[in-house]
């Protein structure tokens, strides 16, 4: 039900030539005012369905999709990747947690989606001793115009993207780089799309002052995506831009603050909490950035095994931003520990 669709638009059209041809021959006939008002009102409410059918709908998922390091991982859940290609049919899928560009051409094969384009990161080089080469990825049915990847230890490995050092807006007393993890930007001229793809440093089962590290850190790349996205409102208008992932924190948690100044991180009754990373997207905070959060409408957690509102997450921007539908949580995990979520985006054509 979420493929392309033109049959209503062209039914729409047809009956507006009928009632036009009938309406202006009535007009000639009758002079009457009240028939033009008629036939402009007609025109008016048939526009939206004329726009809708020239748009091409575009499923966006992403999905950590659980410790996917190897060839051997993929062997092991084959039967839950094919499902889940089969199921949710994404035209664009926004990974987390794969191993390498090799992982990511095979896993891509065993769901069916050989003919798509691929953008892997490679923050290898940034691994703490004894850390898991956690990579995020796209895989699109469309062409992708230009990949970056913000890495806070570029390298000169070949991962198939330039390599640009990470940095968080000065302004906000980020004067040092806090975090082993980067994002993944890339261009799709054919959606007018950009797309930022983050996983956040995790909290374990860390809590308040144990957490202020985590939270400085995810913060830390929120920051840089959201001067990013300011960037891409520049130079980029007449598009839309979204920052998709896994947050590692919810968008409506209790240690969610909004004030990058004020941190409290135990019986803090009214006072601001200790987490900005939802709020440097969203609340204004790097230069006015305000971002629509699709996963808002989503209440219940995207993880198997922490309460909680939504750790994966979707922001919308843009003067494409309205033709996004507020994100879905699919009910089932297909073997991970997170569950999908993904919105439908009517791009312009």
């Amino acid at each position: 039900m979420d493929r392309p669709t033109t049959i209503r638009g062209r039914s729409v059209i047809l009956l507006l030539l009928f009632n036009y041809i009938d309406l202006t021959t009535f007009i000639k006939q009758r002079h009457n005012m009240l028939a033009h008002v008629v036939l402009f009102s007609l025109l008016l409410w048939t526009l939206p369905f004329a726009s809708s059918a020239n748009a091409e709908r575009v499923k966006i998922v992403t999905w950590n999709i659980r410790d996917t390091l190897s060839l051997e991982d993929i062997a092991a859940r084959e039967v839950d990747f094919q499902t889940f290609a089969r199921e949710l049919k994404p035209d664009i899928l926004v990974l987390q947690e794969v191993g390498s560009a090799e992982v990511v051409e095979k896993l891509k094969y065993r769901m069916g989606l050989n003919n798509f384009h691929t953008a892997v990161s490679d923050f290898m080089a940034a691994d703490l001793p004894g850390q898991r080469d956690l990579e995020i990825a796209v895989i699109s049915k469309y062409p992708l115009t230009q990949i970056l990847e913000f890495d806070p230890v570029p390298d000169s490995r070949e991962s198939g993207s330039e390599e640009i050092l990470i940095t968080a807006p000065a302004s906000l007393g980020f004067d040092a780089i806090q975090t082993n993890l980067g994002y993944l930007w890339v261009y799709i001229r054919k959606l007018r799309l950009t797309l930022s793809v983050v996983l956040l440093k995790s909290s374990g089962d860390a809590k308040g002052l144990g957490d202020a590290k985590n939270a400085e850190q995810r913060e830390y790349v929120a920051s840089a995506v959201a001067l990013r996205v300011n960037q891409n409102l520049e130079f980029f208008p007449e598009h839309a831009h979204i920052v998709a992932g896994d947050f590692n924190v919810g968008h409506s948690d209790e240690k969610n603050g909004i004030s990058l100044e004020r941190d409290c991180y135990k019986n803090c009754g009214p006072k601001d909490r200790y987490d900005e990373t939802h709020a440097l997207l969203s609340a204004g905070l790097v230069e006015g950035l305000k971002m629509r959060n699709l996963a808002s409408s989503v209440k219940s957690s995207t993880h198997l095994s922490k309460p909680g509102s939504p750790i994966d997450n979707i922001y919308v921007g843009g003067d494409l931003a309205p033709r996004f539908s507020s994100a879905v949580k699919e009910e089932r995990p297909y073997g991970s520990d997170h569950f999908p979520i993904w919105t439908i985006y009517e791009s312009p054509q």
